[in-house]
């Protein structure tokens, strides 16, 4: 494969970084020492990304755990969520909050304990256990391959971990992420897990070019015509990635001008 698509694919991995991860993750500063806010990260950006979420969910669920304190018990967290949410269906059958009484619960709290779930996964990574901690992310309710490897993946990167081994279990594979391997092998038909292997052989930074794949299809190209072109022609690629970035720069410096308007214009 062409060195500058490399290139140009782990640049948007780059802002994927910037632009979602680091935002996300600073909102729970706390998460490696606070139970509350470890689970509180999980919910509100990974837990609920499946199709056809109802965005409120994750939003809830966040608050619901942030309301029950640093060591939430999963009927507690519960009870809140179904609060916030009044009159709306809460979609027990798929929901990683929704708490049965009995030894076999499958919510999130009563799966990981009292464990620290973003200190887990990261000691999992770290110590090369990406597989045992998949299996365990899946035990979850409504938690799949993709959102357990979204986690693992975003996990991680926020650590800057290089994992020896099982990184194919890193690579969250969407519509963008497989057709843009079918686009780098010119082959179709590929399944999510020969993705995925593909991904984690073929960089030698599989974790941030999975994110690039993404980042660059659903927010810099935002169509198959757009996508298509890049990959095959990186100066095309890195023209929008360009663009996409002076987009940013522009409204930063508007809104900076009117914010500091604003400010100045405010009565006494």
């Amino acid at each position: 494969m062409d060195g500058s698509v490399v290139d140009l694919v782990e640049a948007a991995g780059i802002l994927y970084r910037e632009v979602h991860l680091r935002p996300a993750w600073s909102r729970y500063p706390n998460c490696l020492q606070d139970n509350g806010h470890a689970l509180a990260l999980f919910l509100e950006h990974y837990g609920y990304e499946h199709q056809g979420r109802n965005p409120s969910y994750a939003h809830a669920a966040s608050e619901a755990v942030m309301r029950c304190g640093h060591r939430p018990t999963s009927a507690a967290v519960w009870r809140q969520f179904a609060s916030l949410l009044p009159g709306q269906k809460l979609n027990e059958r798929h929901n990683p909050l929704f708490h049965e009484e009995g030894g076999s619960c499958q919510c999130v709290a009563c799966v990981i304990g009292g464990a620290n779930l973003v200190r887990s996964v990261r000691d999992a990574i770290a110590a090369d256990g990406i597989g045992v901690m998949s299996r365990e992310l899946m035990r979850i309710r409504g938690i799949g391959p993709k959102i357990a490897a979204l986690f693992l993946r975003d996990t991680c990167v926020h650590f800057e971990l290089m994992p020896l081994c099982e990184r194919h279990l890193l690579q969250p594979v969407d519509i963008w992420v497989r057709r843009g391997v079918s686009l780098l092998r010119s082959e179709d038909g590929l399944g999510d897990e020969e993705i995925a292997a593909w991904i984690a052989t073929t960089f030698s930074q599989p974790e941030m070019a999975n994110q690039g794949l993404w980042y660059l299809g659903a927010n810099v190209a935002q169509s198959w015509f757009r996508f298509e072109r890049a990959l095959h022609d990186a100066a095309y690629g890195r023209e929008l990635l360009s663009a996409h970035v002076g987009r940013f720069r522009s409204a930063v410096a508007v809104w900076r001008q009117r914010a500091s308007l604003d400010a100045t214009t405010q009565p006494p």
